[in-house]
């Protein structure tokens, strides 16, 4: 078995063979033989080879990063992962299946079949889809982050993480569950269905959220800094660390419970109400706030910099060594 280089020059196949992978990188490779059945991985990164021969087996990971590839086969076989970042690959058969994950990232993907499985992460981002196929299946991370994209289907199903920054998208279905984290910073979301749960994290830096429902869980992190969060609702209880700095954030409902640390510096927060519990620390520099209630208890330290606080509840540990003097404000 032979590969074709760009200046018809033929060379043993085995003249690229590292343990049981296959590895061609630069642009003199041009044509793979036919009848490839690769141990290891095949390696094609920033080839000039535009296809993959009928019948080639992979018995390990098929990296084509940056190559001329623009279409698969409906015969190959992959046993890891797929890897097509930077590609002109526009669609790929049904047939083709991959026990790892798929990552198209910054190609010309339009499309993936219908009834798809993917049994690792699926990376579409930077893509030109436009929208899901019907019934796609993701055991993994779905990431369909700067794509045009514009709504999550009721058949979509995904089990991790899921990456959405940069999207079109404004709002998610009811009783939406997200079994791992959300990232959706500089997206367009706009609102926070019923019944939202996010069993991880939430990164939200710069959406467009004003309000927080009342029945919504997040497991971990809160991080909504600079969005247009407007107010903490009463009742909020967060499993985790709070990050709502740098916004118009007004107010922070009682008996509101943190579990972690709270970060509400640079907002427009006046008054700390009773009956509220941060586990952890309280950032406040740079903060209107006047008043805390005396019933407003912090496990940590308090840190209210440039803030000038009028009347302050003594059961509180406040970091003295960032004070600053009311003289200076």
């Amino acid at each position: 078995m032979e590969i074709t280089t760009n200046d018809d020059m033929t060379y043993p196949i085995e003249n690229f063979r590292k343990g049981n992978s296959i590895i061609l990188e630069g642009k003199r490779f041009r044509v793979l033989p036919e009848g490839l059945n690769i141990d290891g991985n095949l390696i094609l990164r920033n080839t000039y080879i535009r296809a993959i021969p009928k019948n080639t087996v992979v018995n390990g990971d098929l990296i084509m990063d940056g190559s001329k590839i623009s279409k698969l086969h409906g015969s190959l076989k992959v046993s890891g992962n797929i890897s097509a970042q930077h590609t002109r690959l526009i669609s790929f058969p049904a047939t083709i299946k991959s026990n790892g994950n798929m990552n198209f990232s910054h190609s010309f993907l339009e499309k993936i079949p219908n009834n798809y499985r993917v049994r690792g992460d699926l990376d579409i981002s930077h893509t030109h889809i436009l929208q899901f196929p019907k019934k796609l299946v993701v055991i993994g991370d779905l990431d369909i982050s700067y794509t045009k994209i514009a709504e999550l289907t009721s058949d979509l199903r995904f089990d991790a993480s899921l990456y959405m920054m940069g999207t079109i998208i404004t709002q998610f279905k009811d009783g939406l569950h997200i079994k791992c984290n959300l990232y959706c910073e500089e997206s367009k979301l706009c609102e926070f269905p019923k019944k939202f749960k996010i069993d991880g994290n939430l990164y939200g830096q710069k959406i467009l959220v004003e309000f927080l429902p009342d029945d919504m869980v997040v497991m971990g992190d809160i991080d909504l800094s600079y969005s247009k969060i407007k107010i903490l609702p009463n009742d909020f209880k967060s499993h985790g660390s709070v990050n709502v700095s740098h916004t118009k954030l007004t107010g922070v409902g009682e008996r509101t419970l943190i579990k972690g640390n709270l970060d509400i510096s640079h907002t427009n927060v006046t008054l700390l109400p009773n009956k509220t519990h941060i586990t952890g620390n309280c950032n406040m520099v740079h903060c209107l706030i006047k008043k805390i209630g005396k019933k407003f208890n912090v496990n940590g330290v308090v840190d209210y910099r440039y803030t000038k606080i009028v009347d302050k509840p003594k059961h509180i540990k406040y970091d003295h060594y960032k004070e600053i003097k009311d003289d200076l404000l």
